[in-house]
């Protein structure tokens, strides 16, 4: 979304800098409200990534690394009787 917002600012700058639109009224009527998107769209990146951070207690890291351990040894043993059996 950001990148879509300075895409903008970038093509509007290279307009009024062609001569296409008029630099002065651009920058008063169509850059100070994306400008204003621009930083609203970085302060709801922030406010995303607080939501993100959380903390994971120790017993659910160990319990989730016995369960891929247990799952590994079941395909381990299920591919080591033959390389032809399939569980159905």
């Amino acid at each position: 979304e950001l990148a879509q917002w300075r895409q903008l600012m970038k093509q509007l700058r290279e307009n009024w800098r062609s001569g296409d639109i008029d630099m002065a009224l651009a920058k008063t009527t169509t850059r100070v409200p994306l400008l204003k998107l621009v930083d609203f769209d970085k302060t709801l990146d922030a406010a995303r990534m607080e939501e993100i951070v959380c903390e994971v207690e120790e017993e659910d890291v160990e319990e989730e690394k016995k369960e891929i351990d247990y799952e590994f040894e079941l395909l381990k043993e299920m591919h080591s009787d033959d390389h032809r059996t399939a569980m159905v």
